[in-house]
């Protein structure tokens, strides 16, 4: 009789251990897994903050745009900017872009300066 008690007891410990390494190895294959991705959602999560942050940043800067519309101060800025107005107190001066002036840094006419351009 004893004989039939240790298989029990040998067989019922092969159970419990086969047992405790099935439940496991899912778990911990699980566990690595999730981990990683864990790890991906995480710098997602990052990169997309930085984003939002640039488009909360750019929603603000048009929000600023758009109050300005019907204002004042715009027409002036469109009437100066796109036809030409001044108003009738101002002196307009008109610089040739064709011509160079002698104080300029990057002209040949001034061999001291060196031209960082070329």
């Amino acid at each position: 009789m004893t004989r039939r008690r240790i298989r029990r007891k040998k067989g019922s410990k092969l159970f419990i251990y086969a047992m405790i390494v099935f439940l496991l190895v899912p778990f911990i294959y699980n566990s690595t897994v999730f981990s990683t991705k864990k790890k991906e959602l995480i710098e997602k999560k990052a990169i997309l903050e930085e984003k939002l942050e640039e488009e909360v940043s750019l929603t603000a800067l048009y929000q600023d745009e758009i109050s300005k519309f019907g204002s004042p101060e715009h027409y002036e800025y469109l009437a100066r900017k796109y036809l030409g107005y001044i108003y009738p107190d101002e002196t307009v001066i008109v610089v040739d872009p064709q011509q160079p002036n002698e104080g300029d840094l990057l002209t040949d006419s001034n061999p001291e300066v060196i031209d960082i351009e070329k």
